[in-house]
């Protein structure tokens, strides 16, 4: 059986997931050397940094299983820190600054809270990351998004 669901979520199997893992990579790191220009990523490239992102996040997940634990977090960080492009800002309806990525981007900032409390450790690494910086800012910025 190559996918199955339980309702709630649909699960899929290793060699399909290899497969799908290689096809969206790849294709993930086409289009961004392809829609890369002289002056860094063009707006439209939100969806492309999810994608990467993902793929960071899946790496984390690997290596969280593989009990190696820092290395863990800090993968599921550089996926946070992926999805937040400068470039990809645009003004809100409101004139206040919005990024389509803010909801990818707490969810991830989320896990790796979670990652902190499975492993004491592992907090105050992440307390003194950029990336828990950028948090605190957005959530600054848009706590009412």
């Amino acid at each position: 059986m190559a996918a199955w669901s339980d309702g709630t979520r649909t699960h899929i199997g290793p060699t399909l997931a290899r497969e799908l893992k290689g096809e969206v990579g790849g294709a993930a790191k086409g289009r961004s050397r392809s829609e890369q220009g002289d002056y860094g990523w063009t707006t439209g490239d939100a969806e492309v940094l999810r994608q990467q992102s993902r793929l960071m996040e899946e790496e984390s997940d690997r290596l969280w299983e593989l009990d190696r634990h820092v290395e863990s977090l800090l993968w599921l960080m550089r996926a946070a820190r992926q999805l937040i492009d400068w470039d990809c800002v645009s003004p809100g309806p409101d004139m206040n600054y919005c990024h389509s990525n803010l909801r990818r981007f707490r969810y991830v900032v989320s896990r790796c809270w979670e990652r902190c409390r499975e492993d004491k450790r592992l907090e105050p690494l992440f307390r003194e990351s950029s990336v828990y910086d950028d948090f605190l800012l957005m959530k600054e910025l848009y706590a009412d998004r």
